[in-house]
């Protein structure tokens, strides 16, 4: 009889700490949402669902290359590409993007941009931001949007973890 319930306190202490776990990484780490549009593709498809990871930025900040989630001052939330960050000169002419007057390296990129954009200065506490699909997205490029505020660490902006059952996992935390 000791042994059951030795056992079952055991199981229920297990539950317990699963559950609190459980709890923690839903409210404090990670969210899950889907894609909506064609902004991000290839990397991202419309409908698609991604792991959003909402802890790292309060750790550090957001990185070139790495794709965030954020909210628009319309209140919609977007899914881009970091490609500017803080007091660098971006500019975009012929489809290539410069940051600092140095060609960016953009193997993610479904097809160059048509419009040449810029130069434009990141000002302190900001981020300009693009989508792969370059053609098909609404992003820092256009004025209506422009350079993000990054706001407090870990509020304007989470990292995009793409979960994809053949390819495994991918996006801004992982190399």
């Amino acid at each position: 009889m000791r042994r059951a319930a030795a056992s079952f306190l055991q199981f229920a202490g297990l539950t317990l700490v699963i559950a609190v776990l459980t709890a923690f990484v839903v409210t404090f780490a990670a969210m899950a949402i889907v894609v909506q549009g064609s902004s991000m593709e290839p990397a991202l498809h419309d409908g698609e669902r991604v792991l959003v990871n909402t802890l790292v930025y309060r750790l550090r900040p957001p990185r070139r290359g790495e794709i965030v989630v954020f909210r628009h001052a319309a209140g919609c939330m977007l899914i881009k590409r970091v490609i500017g960050l803080p007091q660098e000169e971006l500019s975009i002419s012929r489809g290539l993007v410069r940051v600092n007057g140095r060609p960016l390296v953009e193997d993610y990129i479904l097809e160059p941009s048509e419009e040449d954009h810029g130069p434009v200065y990141v000002p302190r506490g900001r981020l300009f931001v693009l989508g792969d699909n370059r053609n098909h997205s609404q992003d820092s490029a256009h004025a209506h949007i422009g350079a993000v505020p990054r706001r407090r660490p870990g509020q304007g902006f989470r990292c995009v973890l793409a979960v994809r059952q053949r390819q495994g996992m991918q996006g801004c935390c992982l190399p």
